[in-house]
């Protein structure tokens, strides 16, 4: 972070979660694409690339976009910066 065409988003669970959850959010707070299906999991260590894309495959714009993490009823979001 700041990224240009790809970013990995890699994060730890302490404990199994039932319901995990990632998706990307632009300043505004509109959903961008929704991450979730992409999570791949080894042992307790998670991670997941965004290539700037929206849902429909589209590059977006440059600028700062959210990356929001939920595991369960747990939640956090970090800042991601596209620059172009």
């Amino acid at each position: 972070n700041p990224f240009s065409k790809l970013t990995t988003v890699s994060f730890g669970i302490a404990h199994s979660a039932e319901r995990m959850g990632l998706s990307i959010y632009d300043a505004t707070g509109r959903l961008v694409t929704d991450l979730s299906e992409q999570i791949s999991v080894i042992g307790h260590q998670s991670s997941v690339k965004w290539y700037g894309t929206d849902a429909a495959g589209k590059q977006v714009p440059a600028g700062v976009y959210f990356v929001e993490l939920e595991a369960d009823s747990w939640r956090a979001s970090e800042k991601l910066l596209l620059i172009r």
